[in-house]
């Protein structure tokens, strides 16, 4: 599936109460794409390496064929480097989402520090996007589940961090699925991830979403507005 449509299916989800489910299905998505070039991501043999041998010219253009390649790929897609580089040195999810946690709890998450959760995270994204993403969504999906605020609002903080690009499609689930969340705080952080993205496509998504409370609700309405105003500007460069 798609990541748009994947977003899209948040989107209608974080208006009925099923955004755990939601964010699942999005999980298993991310985890279809892990499995095509690692295997199955609950059973990594870590430390482990793959080489895939040289792609078909339908996969790369003709003049990339004459080399074997490392292919590592994210939504629609490739990311190509030489096979000789070890691209998968991977450690297990679910020590890493420790590690993660760890670092969210004890960080002094505000711009005036370097935060260790991000650095972490950053180290991830440089061995393998897919295998940051599922860090990142085994974290939230703990968060909720012990309904955990501090935690919630650190990993909005974390990917409010990186550009746009670099977090998507989980970065914005987790935002989307974020906004009705009770607690007002986690709320109006994940409305401000999406103003610091400062991308225009995030109007979609934000004019869809029904909230309760007046106060996100308008917070809500400004974002979208001065998203409407850049997206305007862009234009008429």
């Amino acid at each position: 599936m798609a990541s748009s449509m994947l977003i899209n299916l948040l989107v209608a989800a974080s208006s009925s109460g099923l955004v755990v489910d939601a964010v699942k299905s999005v999980i298993r998505s991310i985890d279809d794409d892990s499995n095509e070039v690692y295997g199955n991501a609950d059973n990594f043999n870590y430390v482990k390496t793959e080489t895939i041998s040289t792609p078909s010219s339908s996969t790369i253009n003709d003049e990339t064929n004459s080399s074997n390649m490392v292919v590592t790929q994210l939504d629609e897609s490739l990311s190509i480097v030489p096979n000789e580089v070890i691209v998968n040195q991977l450690e297990d999810p679910a020590e890493c989402e420790e590690e993660l946690i760890h670092f969210i709890n004890n960080d002094n998450l505000d711009a005036s520090s370097q935060s260790r959760a991000v650095s972490y995270l950053e180290s991830l994204f440089e061995k393998s996007d897919i295998h940051a993403q599922i860090v990142i969504s085994r974290a939230y999906l703990t968060a909720l589940k012990t309904n955990d605020t501090k935690l919630i609002n650190g990993i909005l903080y974390v990917i409010s961090s990186f550009r746009y690009e670099e977090v998507y499609p989980i970065g914005q689930t987790i935002a989307i699925a974020a906004i009705n969340l009770k607690d007002r705080e986690s709320a109006a952080n994940a409305i401000r991830a999406f103003e610091y993205w400062k991308k225009p496509e995030a109007i979609t998504f934000l004019e869809q979403i029904d909230v309760a409370s007046p106060w996100i609700h308008k917070y809500k309405t400004k974002v979208i507005e001065s998203l409407k105003e850049r997206d305007e500007r862009q234009w008429q460069h």
